[in-house]
């Protein structure tokens, strides 16, 4: 037992705990200091999740007990419902709320006590995050040849926000994509730590399938359950690099192949025995291999084994190529093939290879080509036979034909070589066994028109390449005919027989059958006939087809009778024939009562109009109906039963004037008569008379009467005095017009100064009582006449210029017209014109050859104009011009010198002889001479020449010389640049005293040299001398040698002769031509007696070089398509609008010699060129205008120019050679013009526009000239449009015989565009020349024509105006309507202006009224507007202020850094600040900006006292004056917002349209937001 104390001890422990115990109201139930609950995160915008515990553990019942409340921090979140708490706003514990801290306060209701107690929020993760990757984007690259299990890529790595598991990462590689250039990486690589990431190799890669990798890889996360986990995915990209893992592989096309790799590959290749092929012809193509990498490693051929062993003494390969070369000869009979084994190897270290087979064959010598033979050369198969049916020989027991093949070169153990058959039809071929056969798709057919008889060649052909032929055979194979065609019935016409009984034959039909022999045997039957018992009453001829009556038939009966032909085949064919019985005979058709009518009728007859009854009678009283047989039924027509004939449709005369019906009147049985009408049409003045050529444009000199203007004409296509034509033109016009002939001439001078052009109206009006008119518009040019003659301002020019230089322009002379237009045609008053020539429109001055100065060093050139012949002072100008001279002549010696003696004791010094030279240079150093001697031989060692004398001396003695002879070379040469040269020759011979001659020593005859050269004229004259070749030591009968040409005189033209004196010369035998030969090389040999072996100074070589000599003249080149029309001349054109230095014609001559001889230079023969309309460029041949051909006189035209071509230029006339040519140009105006429409584009047909041109030409045999190629026009909407798709060619055509132009109504051209079938050829060749693209119009070209007028009155004519012309009207219009309303507006202005700036008087005054609320004091939510006050400087002075002008563009004061905003704050400090100041003081507003310019104290905002004014006495306050609106107050200052600037005054809104214009320049500088100002709501409607 336990003690007694003990136990109640325990009693008062438990009492006291019990006591102490007992929770109290706003106690934690858990005892706890804090409250920890927890509650999981939301999901997107979730907030319906509930904590844990799900109410607060506070003793009491909220409400009843105790209140509790959330502090300010837990109300973010929560709110309090009971002791529950209920989330309000998202919880994200990734974005780090992952606890929530903060107080709940509860108090109790009974009693004072209040307790705060600390709560925690925990924040439960939920796996709302997906891993997100980093360090994107991956890629690696890695060699192929990297081992499985290695690791490539260590860097992916992924993040997830979520805590825990959810946050664990683990990663995997799953299956993706792939595509032609991707491959799926999935099963290539592999993650083998999920945790890590680390991607490995997981099977071998090859670079050759596949060079890129996408590898998809996931990232997911851990959480649980597997469902809820989150996942992303990334791409690797992993790119394999090559490596050499590939062997190389032979390839050709038709390798079997293992994939893509090529299979055994083996090549074939043939030799012939006993000969070297060289390089062989390998099959199926050249021997090629290739590195399987993209390395693409170089490959090495070679041998690697063969059989027979002795294959690599036969055969060779290139290294780098692959070419198999045959080096020597193989016998057929010792090895008839080759097998070797080729080896390709990789440049490399791992040297990989490939191998392939090569089969050689060994043929035998082809030396006889096959031999074909066939059993039968002549066959027969029937017409039909299918393929592959033989063809059979013609013997009693017919047997298939067989080809057989036989070569003399073949042995009997070779075996039979393959052959081709080739044959020259396509009707057979040769079978298996070399059987004659029918081909595929012959369709052999015997019956005509085909052939029935076959007769072709064969020939056998050995099938490789160049394989030999046999010599062919001819076959010949006859068809044999089937019975495959019925006879065939003609349609019969309908028959008419007469009643009656009598037997008669009525007809007799006949078949035609394309068989032949029996199978063309026709019999004849009747097969049916349609009327009952008709059958007996017809019988037939089975054997000649003639058709019987047999029995009795009536008038009015009608038989079908079915007619049949068979041949003996069985094979039929029927026709019907149609019988119809007539009542008896019938004597003829209805007569009418005259054979011929006549009837006229007015073209303006309405339809429906009688011309003419006719009638006829029936022999047989049967009623005649009448019809038209031919005439024109669109217009007339004839009543079957009246036989009155009516007009039908409009007539128009003037498309035909007569008519010429025949009528038909035919009785019931066919029978009939005709009867010819013929009508008249009378005309009725219905047409207008029509203007052609429009529009009309002419030019005449201005101060002129009575001059010839032009000519207008008109036609009326109606007749007589309807179709007369008369002109007219207004009584007050300037001009006059001839009634009859449309001739215009001025009826005064007309004056240039006072009017250019005039616009002439004229009338033409057709001869009717009733006339009928038409207008047209004349438009009139005048030309200014130059009155004043042109003067030269500068007298005297001076210009220099280079000795022999053609073609040198030197100086340009100016003179100066006054008139207003200039004429000026400058003109060589004095002076050489063969050397100098003047550019009539220019003044340049050039040289027309080259000048020499040793004939003149100075030329004096008087220049003047065609327009001044008064001789006045300045009516000329002079030119010095001045030669230079230059070095162009060489020294030349003044005698020849003959031979001199010299006696062999001449002491040296002794004068020889003296040489003299001159040169024809006129300045020095060009004629400054010196000489020097070259000499022959030892000659210079003895003799000397001063240089500047050219005395010769001797310079040491000749006593110890053995020589005797010697020949001295002298050359003179000038000083000048470049030097030039002159060689003469003296010969000296050495006299010996006699009784001191030593014995005459042994001598040979010999050649001076061994080189020759000679330069002979290609005139040279046969027999000439043209070179003497120095004999030494000639013997003492010169006929004891003999010069002899051993080579190079193929055509005999040289010859040999030995001189009187011994020596060779060179003769011509033959003449020369350059233009054939300019060289030749001649061996000469000299033959004479007792020379040693080996001299070959007997021997020399010559040569000869042919000059040119002016011998031929300039010939015209005439190009196609024109050359075949033109008779030796050049045609060209030129548009009437043409300006001046138009290019018209490009001519071209041909000369045959060369050098200057060959060059050519043109020019106008100038008696030819009336008028000077045209030149020509001197080296270019190109042929331009002068002048404007606006004014040609109608005489010159078609101009006909003589054009010249000479040679030789700058050389005098006897020394050059000239060829003309006539050269027609016509003016082409719009009359003349046609345009050929082609579907072609305009490049395309420039391209062959030759070959348009000589169709043209072809078809209308006249001369066709194009002007211009172009994109097709076309009349769009009311305007000319244009399509590039097409092309309009503009052409003319030239009278071949006269060569005038032809307009577009001559009859030759009218032919040749609208006649018929003229005008369709030609378009159908014009197309074929268009390579197919299509002409489909020949037409006039497309212009703005002329407004037509109405008959009346003649002053509205119409006016012809181009597009062009209406825009710039329309413009001027538009400008005269601005510039009107533009001067109105600035004198309102100005006057507004004007009045403004008399009441100025200050500056500008801007009041802005404080801010109030706007409406009833009362409303419980008044909106409340804010007025912000714009403060400006702008800066201003006194001289600006007078000076200023109504300018509407944006003012140049006014800057935006200028203006400051004045709150409602500052207004009201202001006007509290200010509320006891005056009315007049205002508010100071100086602006507040750190810009503020000196003078801003112009710009004032000031308050006036208008009624509404906060210090008004009558103001209200629950107003806003600066929304009010006042109607009509118009005085400035009196709004509720003024301004004033520079003392001009306006309202602060504009109520109408003279305040606003009032206001244009302040509104101009002071720039206010107007929604700011203005009340729209309150604006009046009748406000602007």
């Amino acid at each position: 037992m336990e003690r007694p104390w003990v136990v109640v001890l325990q009693l008062l422990v438990l009492v006291t705990w019990i006591a102490t115990g007992q929770a109290e109201l706003c106690d934690v139930t858990t005892g706890q200091a804090i409250i920890i609950l927890d509650i999981s995160e939301s999901r997107d915008t979730q907030v319906n999740q509930t904590t844990t515990p799900a109410e607060l553990p506070v003793e009491g019942e909220a409400g009843v007990d105790v209140e509790v409340e959330v502090s300010e921090e837990g109300a973010e979140y929560f709110t309090l419902t009971g002791r529950s708490l209920n989330l309000i706003k998202p919880l994200d514990r990734d974005q780090g709320t992952s606890t929530l801290r903060f107080q709940i306060t509860c108090r109790v209701l009974s009693g004072e006590r209040t307790t705060t107690i600390p709560v925690i929020v925990r924040v439960t993760d939920i796996n709302d995050n997906p891993p997100v990757f980093s360090g994107l984007p991956y890629s690696i690259t890695i060699p192929e040849v990297t081992p499985v299990g290695s690791t490539i890529f260590r860097d992916v790595h992924a993040d997830d926000l979520d805590a825990g598991v959810n946050g664990q990462v683990v990663y995997s590689v799953i299956p993706g994509s792939s595509s032609s250039e991707v491959t799926d990486g999935y099963g290539f690589f592999s993650i083998n730590l999920p945790h890590q990431g680390l991607v490995t190799v997981n099977r071998s890669l090859d670079y050759e399938r596949s060079s890129l990798y996408h590898l998809t890889i996931l990232a997911a996360d851990r959480a649980e359950p597997s469902e809820s986990r989150l996942s992303s995915t990334v791409t690797l990209i992993v790119r394999v690099e090559d490596s050499d893992d590939q062997d190389p592989v032979f390839d050709y096309a038709s390798c079997p192949r293992v994939g893509s790799i090529c299979a055994n590959p083996e090549y074939t290749a043939v030799i012939t025995s006993g000969r070297v092929s060289g390089v062989l012809s390998v099959k199926p193509e050249k021997i090629f291999a290739a590195d399987q990498d993209s390395l693409a490693t170089p490959v090495e051929y070679s041998f690697m084994s063969g059989r027979p062993g002795t294959y690599d003494r036969h055969f060779a390969i290139n290294p780098q190529t692959g070419v198999v070369t045959h080096t020597e000869v193989v016998d057929r009979a010792v090895t008839s093939q080759f097998e070797i084994t080729i080896k390709a190897e990789e440049k490399s270290a791992a040297k990989r290879f490939a191998t392939a087979r090569l089969v050689i064959s060994v043929a035998g010598v082809d030396a006889s080509p096959p031999m074909v033979t066939a059993s039968s050369y002549t066959g027969t198969v029937d017409e039909n036979s299918p393929p592959g049916t033989p063809v059979y020989d013609d013997h009693p027991q017919p047997q298939p034909i067989i080809l057989s093949v036989s070569d003399p070169d073949l042995t009997g153990d070779d075996t039979p070589p393959t052959y081709t058959w080739e044959l020259t039809t396509t009707a057979f071929r040769i079978g298996i066994g070399g059987r004659l056969e029918v081909a595929e798709d012959s369709r052999l057919d015997r019956d005509p028109p085909n052939p029935g008889l076959y007769t072709f060649q064969v020939v056998a052909r050995e099938a490789w390449e160049g394989g030999a032929a046999s010599v062919p055979i001819t076959l010949t194979v006859v068809l044999s005919d089937v019975n495959d065609n019925p006879p065939r019935l003609p349609v019969y016409p309908p028959l008419a027989v007469q009643a009656g009984a009598a037997r008669r034959v009525i007809t007799q039909i006949s078949a035609k059958d394309n068989d032949e022999g029996e199978n063309a045997e026709v019999t004849y039957s009747i097969h049916h006939v349609s009327s009952r018992g008709g059958r007996d009453k017809f019988s037939i001829n089975s054997t000649t087809g003639e058709v019987a009556l047999v029995g009795e038939v009536n008038a009015g009966e009608q038989y079908s009778v079915t007619l049949r032909a068979t041949d003996k085949g069985g094979l039929y064919t029927q026709s019907i024939l149609e019988v119809r019985v007539n009542r008896g005979p019938n004597t003829g058709g209805p007569v009418f009562t005259v054979p011929r009518y006549s009837a006229s009728i007015s073209e303006g007859a309405p339809p429906n109009s009688a011309l003419i009854t006719l009638s006829a009678l029936d022999p047989e009283g049967d009623p005649a109906r009448f019809s038209l047989l031919s005439g024109d039924s669109q217009h007339f027509d004839i009543g079957a039963s009246s036989g009155t004939i009516r007009v039908v449709s409009q007539l128009d005369r003037e498309s035909q004037d007569a008519y010429a019906l025949v009528v038909k009147a035919e009785d019931p049985e066919g029978q009939f008569n005709t009867a010819t009408v013929s009508v008249i049409v009378q005309d009725i003045n219905d047409k207008n008379p029509d203007f052609i050529g429009l529009p009309y444009s002419f030019r005449v000199n201005e101060g002129q009467e009575d001059a010839v203007v032009g000519t207008v004409e008109a036609v009326d296509d109606d007749d007589e005095e309807n179709g007369e034509v008369f002109y007219s033109v207004p009584e007050d016009s300037a001009f006059i017009i001839a009634s009859d002939t449309g001739n215009i001439k001025t009826k005064q001078a007309l004056d240039y100064e006072k009017q250019q052009v005039h616009y002439l109206v004229v009338t033409a009006q057709d001869g009717a009582n009733d006339p009928r008119l038409s207008t047209a518009t004349v438009t009139v040019l005048v030309t200014d006449t130059g009155d004043e003659p042109p003067i030269f301002t500068q007298q005297v020019y001076q210009t220099a210029v280079k000795e022999n230089v053609p073609d040198t322009p030197l100086v340009t002379v100016t003179a100066t017209d006054p008139d207003t237009v200039p004429v000026i045609t400058y003109v060589m008053v004095n002076g050489d014109s063969q050397l100098f020539s003047v550019e009539p429109q220019t003044g340049l001055i050039s040289t027309t050859r080259g000048l020499d100065y040793e004939v003149a060093s100075r030329h004096t050139i008087v220049v003047g104009t065609q327009e001044n012949t008064e001789g006045g002072p300045q009516s000329t100008c002079s030119v010095l011009v001045t030669v230079e001279d230059a070095n162009d002549n060489p020294p030349v010696f003044s005698l020849s010198v003959p031979p001199r003696s010299l006696p062999e004791s001449s002491p040296p010094g002794t004068l020889v002889v003296t040489l003299l030279a001159s040169d024809a240079d006129g300045t020095r150093p060009n004629n400054v001479i010196e000489y020097e001697l070259t000499g022959y031989g030892r000659a210079g060692d003895y003799f000397a020449i001063e240089k500047e004398s050219g005395v010769i001396t001797l310079k040491t003695s000749l006593e110890a010389e053995a020589e005797s002879d010697f020949e001295l070379e002298i050359v003179a040469r000038d000083g000048g640049s470049p030097q030039l040269t002159t060689t003469s020759t003296v010969s000296i011979l050495v006299e010996r005293a006699r009784e001191e001659s030593p014995p005459p020593k042994e001598v040979w005859a010999a050649l001076t040299d061994t080189q020759f050269s000679v330069e002979v004229p290609e005139d040279t004259n046969v027999g000439s001398l043209l070179k003497k070749l120095t004999v030494l030591d000639t013997p003492s009968k010169p006929t004891s040698i003999r010069c002899i040409i051993t080579q190079g005189n193929v055509e005999e033209i040289f010859g040999m002769e030995v001189t009187p004196e011994g020596h060779c010369g060179l003769l011509l035998q033959a003449p020369l031509d350059f233009e054939l030969t300019h060289h030749y090389t001649l061996h000469i040999e000299l033959d004479a007696p007792i020379s040693p072996e080996g001299n070959e100074i007997r021997k020399a070589q010559v040569d000869i070089t042919v000059m040119d000599v002016n011998d031929n003249e300039p010939e015209f080149i005439f190009t196609q398509p024109y050359s075949d029309m033109n008779l030796g001349k050049y045609y060209a054109f030129v548009a009437e609008d043409s300006k001046i230095s138009t290019s018209v014609l490009q001519v071209s001559a041909m000369d045959m010699d060369s050098g200057r001889y060959g060059e050519i230079e043109y020019e106008l023969v100038p008696e030819s060129n009336r008028g000077g309309y045209f030149s020509v460029g001197r080296s270019s041949g190109l042929l331009r205008t002068e002048r404007e051909m606006t004014s040609v006189p109608h005489d010159l035209l078609p101009f006909n120019l003589t054009l010249m071509a000479h040679d030789n230029p700058n050389a005098k006339d006897d020394a050059l050679h000239a060829t003309s040519v006539p050269v027609i140009v016509n003016l082409v105006e719009e009359i003349h013009r046609l345009v050929l429409v082609v579907e072609a584009t305009p490049a395309l047909v420039r391209n062959r526009q030759e070959q348009l041109v000589a169709v043209l030409q072809e078809h209308s045999n006249q001369i066709i000239g194009i002007e211009k190629i172009e994109s097709r026009r076309f009349m769009g909407n009311e305007s000319i449009e244009t399509d590039s798709s097409g092309t309009d060619v503009w052409f003319h055509v030239v009278d071949s015989a006269t060569g005038n132009l032809l307009h577009r109504h001559h009859p030759h051209v009218k032919q040749l565009v609208e006649g018929e079938p003229d005008r369709k050829t030609l378009l159908y060749h014009v197309t074929a020349a268009m390579e197919g693209n299509r002409a489909i119009d020949i037409r006039p070209p497309i212009l703005l024509q002329p407004i037509r007028s109405t008959p009346a009155p003649p002053a509205k004519a119409g006016v012809a105006l181009e597009g062009f012309q209406v825009a710039l009207m329309a413009l001027a219009g538009i400008i005269v309507i601005l510039g009107i309303a533009g001067i109105c507006y600035i004198c309102v202005q100005w006057k507004r202006y004007v009045r403004h700036r008399a009441e100025a008087n200050k500056a500008v005054v801007v009041v802005a009224p404080p801010y109030e609320r706007v409406g009833s004091v009362s409303e419980p939510v008044a909106k409340e507007y804010e007025v912000q006050v714009l403060h400006m400087s702008v800066p201003m002075d006194d001289d600006s202020v007078q000076d200023m002008t109504i300018d509407s563009r944006h003012s140049h004061h006014f800057s935006m850094d200028n203006v400051s905003y004045i709150t409602k704050q500052q207004l009201s400090e202001d006007s509290s600040s200010r509320s006891s100041g005056e009315p007049g003081e205002g508010m100071d507003l100086t602006p507040r900006n750190h810009d503020h310019h000196e003078g801003d104290d112009d710009l004032d905002w000031e308050t006036p006292l208008g009624p509404y004014h906060p210090r008004h006495p009558d103001s209200s306050p629950s107003r806003n004056p600066a929304y009010d609106h006042f109607a009509g107050e118009d005085l400035p200052g009196e709004g509720p917002l003024s301004v004033r600037y520079k003392g001009l005054a306006c309202p602060g809104i504009p109520h109408n349209l003279r305040q606003l214009l009032q206001c244009i320049d302040c509104y101009n500088f002071l720039t206010v937001q107007p929604s700011l100002l203005i009340d729209y709501n309150n604006l009046d409607s009748k406000d602007p």
